[in-house]
């Protein structure tokens, strides 16, 4: 939001002031929700990583993780085959 744009519409300096601040308001408001957000996700993928590093450390588990991602593989081509036959 511009001030001039603001102007344009013939709004007085106090309006443009006060629609300023409320807009400045609700962009912080909208970045921290952001931040935490992304701050949450980071967290989730620290924990993922520790877990797979755990499951490295076992050959049958390796073997199950690639096992059970070839399986999801499979069944997505499955259904992606299927919806385009239709």
């Amino acid at each position: 939001m511009k001030r001039n744009d603001l102007r344009a519409m013939g709004l007085t300096p106090d309006q443009i002031d006060t629609i300023m601040t409320m807009n400045g308001a609700d962009i912080n408001r909208e970045k921290a929700k952001a931040g935490q957000q992304t701050d949450k996700e980071v967290q989730r993928l620290r924990e993922s990583c520790i877990t797979l590093l755990e499951l490295l450390d076992d050959p049958k588990a390796v073997r199950g993780i690639l096992l059970y991602a070839s399986r999801l593989y499979s069944r997505q081509e499955r259904r992606k085959s299927q919806e385009g036959q239709q």
